[in-house]
């Protein structure tokens, strides 16, 4: 399998060699199309000067065409339709059709600069041919000569063209150095990334990523460095939520085995072992509770809410019925001030569980003889409800935490008031659910104040 290094470098050399043969395709078709008629014009500009002179001044003197040869031009002169005379170098492929020779030599001019078809990879401007020339008439002697002119290329960017030579391939060497050098630089915090996620295998979240860069890799590392912290808090809570579920359903398991083994071994009264099988019977609806409990809260996560028109005020007319003889029994005054109009839209069932949670936990941390108001109001799109007390109240390092799981604010308090400390978590989950708020205020020894803010339809 290839790295990433591999292809960024692969690809970029794939790149840039693709650029150069189009860049080379695009200017051979700027050549045949713009700048081959111009060139084709200022050579037979040339060879007609040449043709102007030999008229006004005959002459067969070898030397004469010599010395244009030496001027940086190739010529072929045909002084019969049979091998022609090369001066001023050689051609590539020296053929060329008798009849384009014939033509020249009656007073026509070639324009084989203008007229020769441009072929595939190669500029016509560099292609040494005999037909890539401008051919005039010239007289000779006693008759009429063909004469075939062209740059010498070869000779006028002879030192032009090594140099060109050179420069391309330092170019492309250098190019791939640095491509090599910058890729690595490109992939060096990609690889630290691709570090960091084997760490995070091995549950190790004190990561080094490159989260000062500016760019989109220093955006990107940001990012996984808070995902890595949000993974982190989540293992974190996992581990406690695991040691405290162990631990709430341990106490009552233990409880349970040691009295069934006293029940079992030991010589009890019939008030003791009444006294023991009440105590069992409690142990187990506290394990119960938790079962069902945690099953709520794992379907919170992950179920769907079955939302409908709920009556606020009959759901908590219900709740303050069917305990009444929670709150007669420790002579609480319940004062309810509830519009009969009072609706929202959600899961009837959990909204019941919220409002039964916030008024069992009401009763039961009232002071005897207290008051436990319920009241709610309808604000623009929000449904609030307040459940105020007078009890124990909640201090003021507890407030922050009293909607995580299994936190309990007085262990040995709570304990026989038989809490889990899930309660408000589950309260406060379904709440969120419903796109809705919860908040607390308190003040130990005096009372606590609970405020639910739900939207009363669905947006």
């Amino acid at each position: 399998m290839r790295s990433l290094y591999v292809r960024v470098v692969l690809t970029t050399i794939g790149v840039m060699a693709l650029s150069s043969l189009l860049s080379f395709i695009l200017t051979n078709v700027y050549y045949q199309l713009y700048l081959k008629p111009e060139n084709n014009e200022r050579i037979t500009e040339v060879a007609e000067e040449v043709q102007r002179f030999l008229n006004e001044n005959p002459t067969s003197d070898e030397d004469y065409f010599a010395h244009i040869g030496q001027l940086g031009y190739q010529l072929a002169l045909f002084i019969d339709e049979e091998e022609p005379q090369f001066f001023g170098g050689s051609f590539r492929e020296a053929q060329l059709p008798a009849s384009d020779v014939q033509r020249v030599m009656l007073g026509q001019t070639y324009n084989g600069v203008g007229e020769t078809s441009g072929q595939l990879f190669v500029t016509g401007f560099f292609n040494n041919e005999l037909r890539n020339t401008v051919g005039v008439p010239i007289p000779f002697e006693d008759g009429t000569a063909a004469l075939f002119l062209r740059p010498n290329v070869e000779q006028q960017l002879g030192e032009f063209r090594s140099f060109l030579a050179v420069l391309v391939v330092l170019i492309l060497l250098f190019s791939v150095l640095v491509v090599f050098v910058s890729t690595r630089y490109l992939v060096a915090p990609i690889e630290q990334l691709t570090r960091a996620t084997k760490k995070m295998e091995q549950a190790e979240f004190e990561l080094e990523l490159p989260t000062k860069r500016r760019d989109e890799i220093g955006q990107l590392a940001s990012h996984f460095s808070s995902m890595a912290g949000a993974i982190e808090r989540q293992e974190r809570l996992r581990q406690e939520f695991v040691a405290n579920v162990s631990h709430e359903i341990q106490s009552p398991l233990t409880t349970i085995q040691g009295m069934t083994h006293a029940l079992k071994h030991e010589e009890r009264t019939d008030l003791e072992r009444e006294q023991y099988i009440e105590q069992i019977e409690l142990e187990s609806k506290r394990l119960s509770s938790l079962s069902r409990q945690l099953l709520t809260l794992a379907s919170l996560a992950h179920g769907e809410l079955n939302r409908n028109q709920c009556h606020v005020a009959e759901q908590w007319m219900d709740i303050v019925r069917t305990h009444a003889f929670r709150w007669r029994e420790k002579e609480l005054f319940v004062q309810m001030n509830l519009s009969e109009s009072l609706v929202v839209e959600g899961d009837q069932q959990l909204l019941y569980q919220v409002w039964l949670n916030l008024f069992t936990n009401a009763v039961k941390f009232s002071k005897p003889e207290g008051t436990i108001r319920i009241s709610g109001y309808q604000e623009e799109q929000d449904v609030i409800i307040k459940v105020e007390d007078n009890g124990e109240g909640i201090s003021l390092e507890a407030l922050p935490k009293i909607f995580e799981r299994f936190y309990k604010e007085d262990h040995s308090r709570t304990s026989k008031k038989e809490s889990n400390g899930l309660g408000l978590a589950i309260v406060h989950e379904i709440v969120t659910r419903h796109e809705g708020t919860i908040d607390v205020t308190s003040e130990k020894g005096v009372g606590t104040t609970f405020i639910v803010c739900i939207p009363s339809k669905k947006e």
